[in-house]
């Protein structure tokens, strides 16, 4: 299980120093197009500055998405035990009650008898 995560990580490690190089080969390039350093960094603050509001929006969508997901299966676990639980209430109203005529008819079976030996 470590090594899969030290895997896992290293990919994610590697795939943002690649996100990184084409971003600075992208400037580059666009510097290269327009030879103006000055615009090129202007451009490159705008977008960062965007950047942080992108990455903030996706970060609280993802979150509540994963979070209904991660409810849906509980929600479904918790109904089942409600259910089993309106069941058994019922099923208890029920003995009761019958516990309640047989004892009830028990009574009365032992005040008809008038000679006990």
């Amino acid at each position: 299980m470590v090594i899969n995560i030290r895997r896992r990580f290293s990919l994610v490690i590697y795939l943002a120093i690649a996100f990184v190089a084409l971003s600075v080969i992208a400037y580059f390039i666009h510097y290269l197009i327009f030879r103006d350093i000055h615009h090129t960094f202007i451009r490159m603050t705008g977008d960062v500055a965007f950047l942080l509001l992108e990455v903030l929006l996706v970060v609280v969508i993802i979150e509540r998405v994963l979070a209904r997901r991660e409810m849906q299966p509980k929600l479904e676990k918790l109904d089942m035990v409600v259910g089993a639980l309106d069941w058994s209430a019922r099923l208890l109203t029920v003995y009761f009650e019958s516990l309640k005529r047989l004892t009830t008819c028990a009574r009365a079976f032992l005040r008809c008898q008038s000679v006990w030996q």
